[in-house]
């Protein structure tokens, strides 16, 4: 092998493309006329035509022709090879050559490249790849390592007694004198832990490989296999923290939260009590934090025609309801049932609640037609409402959930103290300097 060249991977990129299929207008394949048109297409291209309205016009592809040939991002060898070697070979904004595949013929445009991902971005991607290529390999290794670490050693006279008792059965039927060897065990490890005959058998009877099969000597290894890595990885779970100094110190770390936890509950959370006599007083030492915006009650007629809204305008001048109206025309189809209404809502709640509150002044007056960022309106004021102080009712929900916050910060401060007094800590800032001194 001569190495002739190296490139950068590029992970995904995005094509536009025009495709001609090898009918022609009387479905029979004709290739000369194919390539007859794709041709014409290619002049109009190099004659400065626009590639969308192009695909849009020309291209036989109809799941991209309407998005002017858009096919998205993909990656490599997801197109047919003809497709994946030129599109990969594009520049942004470079168009092809015409290319021939199965499907016609093609050109195509690279739009857009994805630049190479981070670790974090791919790293869903790698998991896959890794379960697909390595992961089986590194598995096997890991179990290997375990089973010379934990003395995992398969009992050679049990393990006969379950092909004896199995002689011609298939798993799933019940061996032979099961009742005396399923609490046999079947291997050891870690010195005192066994796995019983009933074990293995119950794991092959539950998984898919294994139904039908007969129970012989490969079978019932490769259920030991399962049975005993499971095995294995508990125990080595469990004692990861004793040979993992990493695992070792992130177990800590949960185990000061859970305490830490328990000491907020037990000496907080569960001694702040939030009845309604203590949450009316809290209020009222509060109120002031709980105040309404200015708000206003309107309703609309929308209307994406400019032509309409002022067809609508002229029946309200004559006489028209404006609620009527309003639930046989607003185009706003959530909004026909409620006749437009918007309810009380603040005035910053939307650019229209804005513009309503800033046309008009008496209940029950509507507005001249406006233009809104998606069509035409005609708004209706119901009702404005001025900024004012909340009822207990109206801001209880606040309150409750600042009372609590306040008594948690009290609680902890207070306990705070209490675990000062007594174990009485001595801070040395003048240590500070010391301890954060350069080593260098």
């Amino acid at each position: 092998i001569k190495v002739t060249d190296k490139r950068e991977r590029i992970p995904q990129i995005r094509v536009s493309h025009i495709l001609v299929n090898f009918n022609n207008p009387q479905g029979k394949v004709d290739t000369a006329y194919a390539l007859a048109k794709i041709d014409t297409v290619m002049q109009k291209l190099k004659a400065g035509e626009d590639f969308a309205k192009l695909a849009e016009e020309y291209s036989d592809d109809t799941g991209s022709k309407k998005k002017g040939g858009d096919l998205g991002y993909f990656g490599r060898r997801q197109m047919v090879k003809e497709f994946d070697q030129a599109a990969f070979n594009l520049k942004p904004g470079e168009i092809s050559n015409i290319v021939r595949t199965n499907f016609g013929y093609h050109i195509i445009k690279l739009t857009d490249q994805k630049p190479y991902p981070s670790f974090d971005e791919d790293k869903e991607e790698l998991e896959k790849i890794f379960k697909q290529t390595r992961y089986q390999a590194e598995y096997d290794s890991l179990i290997s390592k375990l089973k010379t670490e934990y003395g995992f050693a398969v009992n050679n006279d049990v393990f006969a007694k379950v092909l004896q008792d199995g002689d011609s059965l298939r798993v799933g039927s019940q061996l032979r004198n099961y009742d005396d060897i399923k609490d046999q065990p079947l291997a050891t490890y870690n010195k005192v832990d066994t796995i019983k005959v009933q074990t293995v058998v119950d794991r092959m009877n539950a998984e898919r490989q294994f139904m039908g099969r007969m129970i012989d000597k490969d079978v019932l290894n490769s259920a030991i296999e399962k049975v005993g890595g499971d095995s294995l990885l508990a125990v080595e779970a469990v004692n990861l923290d004793k040979t993992d100094k990493e695992f070792a110190s992130l177990m800590q770390d949960y185990r000061n939260g859970i305490y830490v936890f328990k000491l907020q509950d037990d000496e907080v959370w569960s001694k702040i009590n939030a009845d309604s006599s203590k949450l009316y007083d809290f209020y009222q030492k509060t109120k002031d934090n709980y105040v309404w915006p200015d708000r206003i009650n309107f309703s609309e007629i929308f209307t994406k025609n400019d032509s309409l809204i002022h067809v609508y305008y002229s029946e309200l001048q004559n006489g028209a309801d404006f609620d009527s109206l309003a639930k046989r025309r607003t185009e706003r189809t959530e909004m026909r049932q409620k006749a437009g209404n918007y309810g009380l809502v603040p005035v910053a709640y939307s650019k229209l609640a804005t513009k309503a509150n800033e046309l008009l002044t008496e209940p029950g007056t509507y507005s001249r037609p406006f233009a809104n960022s998606d069509g035409y309106s005609i708004v209706k004021l119901i009702e404005k409402d001025p900024s004012h102080p909340k009822t207990f009712e109206e801001a209880k929900a606040e309150v409750s959930g600042a009372y609590q916050e306040a008594e948690s910060k009290r609680l902890e401060q207070g306990y705070l103290e209490s675990l000062k007094q007594r174990y009485d800590p001595q801070i040395y800032y003048d240590k500070l300097e010391e301890a954060f001194k350069d080593t260098e």
